[in-house]
């Protein structure tokens, strides 16, 4: 008689299964947002910072409005997208994100749009992992892989 066969299961770290959480959370709003521009036609971003992101929306400019010091956008500036019910923004008291660009382009956190987001669905390409142990490629097109899970030692 033959000994049992014991299997040995890995499950994921609950830390895993924090950021494969967060990043459902963000792939939804992506979702949302990318849907919203091709209905309204409207020009969306995502401020990504370590601890944090946040959709954003163009608002057109006012005529009246004097030039801005950063002419980038014309008299047109980012505002936080303000949409009824749905989650836009989040911010992360444990987890860390790293926003990477496949053409090596550096990421600086700032005030402005690192993503983003155009009328056609369209998408500045973009890499984003949660605390390196999940995480999602998203292409031109919109279309997003996900990033295989890597556990933290």
């Amino acid at each position: 008689m033959s000994a049992p066969a014991w299997c040995c299961w890995r499950f994921p770290s609950t830390r895993t299964q924090e950021a494969t959480q967060i990043l459902a959370r963000f792939q939804a709003q992506l979702d949302f947002v990318r849907e919203r521009g091709q209905q309204t036609g409207q020009l969306f971003g995502i401020i990504i910072h370590p601890e944090r992101w946040q959709f954003m929306r163009l608002q057109p400019a006012d005529d009246s409005a004097p030039a801005a010091a950063d002419d980038r956008w014309g008299n047109a500036q980012w505002l936080p997208l303000q949409a009824g019910r749905v989650t836009t923004a989040e911010t992360l008291p444990r987890a860390r994100l790293t926003l990477r660009f496949p053409d090596g382009q550096a990421w600086t956190p700032g005030g402005q749009p690192d993503v983003l987001i155009f009328p056609g669905g369209e998408v500045t390409p973009f890499q984003l992992r949660i605390d390196a142990a999940t995480g999602i490629n998203v292409d031109a097109q919109g279309d997003s892989q996900p990033l295989a899970a890597r556990e933290q030692p």
